[in-house]
């Protein structure tokens, strides 16, 4: 099988992402395609190629596709700069979190609004200390990028986070999403006021609302 620019990318995307499913693959690689068709085809043959699997979580009815040890091993060889070791979690515990950064660097692609880059290459090139979710590089600004899907527990860790980035000259702002606008509100009233370098919007309206959503810090900047 000849391997093409295009099945590299893809593979470097799923050892960055840890994991893809076949709709991200189709939107980010193959648009307006029947993700049955051309994707599901190559995709296939790449699993033949041994350089990539699927496998299966128990909260997702479809099928992951993940780098394999040939695919990793391939893509080193051909001088990609960026290629994290295989994920140490087979069992994908943080699925659901995972995922929702796939969709938000998608999203980010989607809109043409800068380079993403995920925590796993973060933390290839830094494995050590506190690593945000991903870094959203533009023309005008460094972004770090939470997704919060769960709640942390005690208080104190949100001050400890918030008060880390406002220390930090590392990113011009932090971009945190959280699942609903509730939770933003809940995590207001409970903190009191955030530092203005940390902005906010729910998952839900951002991905309503996509290019014309706005963030909002404690100052409604």
């Amino acid at each position: 099988m000849m391997i093409q620019e295009r099945d590299y990318e893809i593979m470097a995307w799923i050892d960055h992402m840890s994991f893809a499913h076949l709709d991200e693959i189709r939107d980010v690689f193959f648009k307006g395609c029947n993700p049955d068709r051309a994707p599901y085809r190559r995709m296939l043959k790449l699993i033949e190629a041994g350089l990539v699997e699927t496998v299966r979580v128990y909260s997702d009815p479809r099928p992951l596709y993940v780098l394999t040890h040939a695919g990793l091993v391939r893509l080193r060889a051909v001088g990609f700069q960026y290629v994290p070791a295989l994920p140490k979690d087979k069992r994908f515990k943080h699925y659901e979190h995972d995922y929702g950064l796939i969709r938000l660097r998608a999203m980010a692609l989607e809109l043409g609004i800068g380079i993403w880059v995920p925590e796993r290459v973060i933390r290839s090139i830094k494995p050590r200390g506190s690593s945000p979710d991903a870094l959203l590089l533009t023309a005008n600004a460094n972004y770090a990028v939470e997704y919060e899907l769960n709640a942390k527990e005690p208080l104190e860790r949100y001050k400890a986070i918030f008060n880390r980035y406002d220390a930090s000259k590392n990113y011009d702002a932090v971009l945190y999403v959280l699942p609903t606008e509730a939770r933003i509100q809940k995590l207001r009233e409970k903190l009191g006021y955030i530092q203005k370098k940390t902005f906010f919007i729910s998952e839900e309206k951002l991905f309503h609302e996509k290019d014309k959503a706005t963030f909002f810090s404690s100052c409604d900047g």
